[in-house]
């Protein structure tokens, strides 16, 4: 293993497998080379205009504004945003969550009436 500084932070590169060590020396390179860098932006808010607290990955929380990051950590955060997001579409959603409905015909004690759960009468 061989060790290098980034941003202050020592990291170690592994070696042994080739595919590995690609992919760490191109996550390496993109953490030093700061001009392939990218800006996410988080929301304050959520639909419901609630605060909303940000994004932890890894441990590493980023709160609401714009956040210059790496880019395999820019993707990330993407990905955790636009699944969020959803998640908040499918609350605020007029037709019945068919995901739920789903669920709901595999389970056999709950049905989907209107767009919401009900409990039936086991």
């Amino acid at each position: 293993m061989s060790k290098i500084t980034v941003d202050g932070r020592e990291v170690i590169i592994k070696q042994g497998d080739a595919r590995i060590e690609k992919i760490n020396s191109e996550i390496v390179e993109a953490r030093l080379d700061k001009s392939k860098w990218e800006y996410v932006e988080i929301p304050a808010e959520d639909f419901f205009e609630r605060p909303f607290e940000g994004v932890d990955v890894n441990g590493n929380k980023f709160g609401p504004g714009k956040h210059f990051v790496e880019p395999v950590l820019a993707g990330e955060i993407r990905s955790i945003l636009k699944r969020w997001q959803k998640g908040q579409r499918r609350i605020m959603s007029s037709a019945p969550d068919m995901a739920a409905r789903r669920v709901a015909d595999q389970l056999g004690n709950s049905a989907v009436v209107g767009g919401s759960l009900q409990k039936e009468d086991i």
